[in-house]
């Protein structure tokens, strides 16, 4: 159960593990972490998980899935939103949904606390636009310049929160009901992440963001991944670890950094990840 009493939290955590069922520590810290701040119920697109693993995730969620499904995140979260009923999902305040591509480097008082400002209806902690070249600018300045309906632009699914007259909606309901397979996982981004972005604006939903500024490219994946802690992202991406998208500059000076910003409960687990994706097993 939450540790807070006010909003009543329901986090929805999608996971998918390669490791024949064995679930990684970082997992683990971080579904401890989200079970201080509401009730964590995870679906993991496995066929399996180890016996361990699973033992260790029950000591902090509400509840855990194990099916494969093939539909990533948005498919996990589907399942698990459709396990509540109505009146079940009225007593929460807050939806939030999330995953295991993120390694936790901070704690989340400060992300939680500062979604909890906001009485916008819908909060991510990035807008991103790929196509986007820079410079750096604040989102208004970013809109009066190009046309978020047409481009590549959508809220990043790796920590949405929804207050609950969004995630009763119809527009949400439609949405997540509908999620099916698709054939890649581009088309995944495109319909449903960037797509429920859309659907956000056309209907005048109360959008935010944890930061005001438009990042050339995807900041989740370039040098800036290693900025965004620093500025209160608590959070890094494990492909801007392993590069999977773009090059990372001066890549051993920026994870050193990383360490020495990175909270002492969590900075071991960043060394393992540093090791394993980015051949840095040597930094201290």
């Amino acid at each position: 159960m939450s540790a807070q009493s006010s909003p009543n939290r329901l986090i929805l955590f999608a996971g998918y593990n390669a490791n024949a069922g064995a679930i990684r520590r970082s997992d683990i810290e971080l579904i401890r972490e989200l079970s201080r701040f509401g009730d964590v119920h995870c679906w993991y697109d496995n066929n399996s998980i180890a016996d361990e693993s699973l033992s260790a995730i029950q000591e902090y969620a509400a509840s855990i899935s194990v099916g494969r499904h093939g539909q990533y995140d948005f498919g996990s979260w589907k399942y698990l939103y459709q396990k509540f009923t109505g009146d079940q999902l009225d007593a929460y305040d807050e939806l939030v949904l999330t995953n295991n591509s993120l390694l936790l480097l901070h704690k989340l008082d400060q992300m939680f606390a500062d979604r909890s400002s906001r009485a916008e209806d819908f909060f991510a902690p990035l807008l991103l636009d790929e196509d986007y070249p820079g410079p750096d600018a604040f989102i208004e300045d970013y809109e009066n310049n190009y046309d978020r309906h047409t481009r590549s632009v959508m809220y990043a699914s790796i920590f949405w929160s929804l207050r609950r007259n969004l995630f009763r909606s119809d527009l949400f309901e439609n949405f997540i009901n509908t999620i099916q397979t698709e054939d890649s996982r581009l088309d995944v981004c495109h319909k449903y992440e960037r797509g429920f972005s859309r659907r956000l604006w056309r209907n005048n939903i109360s959008t935010t963001t944890l930061f005001p500024r438009m990042f050339h490219h995807v900041a989740l994946y370039t040098e800036d991944a290693f900025l965004l802690p620093s500025l209160g992202f608590p959070f890094i991406k494990y492909k801007a670890l392993q590069q999977d998208f773009f090059d990372i500059p001066d890549i051993r000076a920026r994870s050193e950094a990383l360490m020495r910003r990175t909270h002492a409960d969590y900075r071991g687990m960043l060394k393992d990840a540093l090791s394993e994706y980015a051949n840095l097993g040597d930094l201290k």
